[in-house]
């Protein structure tokens, strides 16, 4: 695993949310291979969803920075 990743506008990280906790001063989550840094705002969205596939995209408006989807699988 790659150290810890900060996502750069308009990167998405998908995969199975395997961990979510605290470090480094961000809201840390493993999304498939890699881990990220989020912001702890984030914690309360993403918290029912470990062991799911999501996706975590970073976008450039400021008023809502990150969009979260669920990847339901068919």
């Amino acid at each position: 695993m790659i150290g810890n990743q900060i996502l750069k506008c308009w990167e998405e990280a998908v995969g199975r949310l395997s961990y979510l906790g605290n470090g480094d001063g961000c809201l840390l989550a493993t999304i498939g291979p890699v881990r990220i840094c989020l912001p702890f705002e984030l914690e309360e969205k993403l918290s029912t969803h470990v062991g799911e596939k999501v996706g975590v995209l970073r976008t450039d408006d400021t008023t809502r920075p990150y969009r979260i989807r669920l990847i339901r699988q068919q």
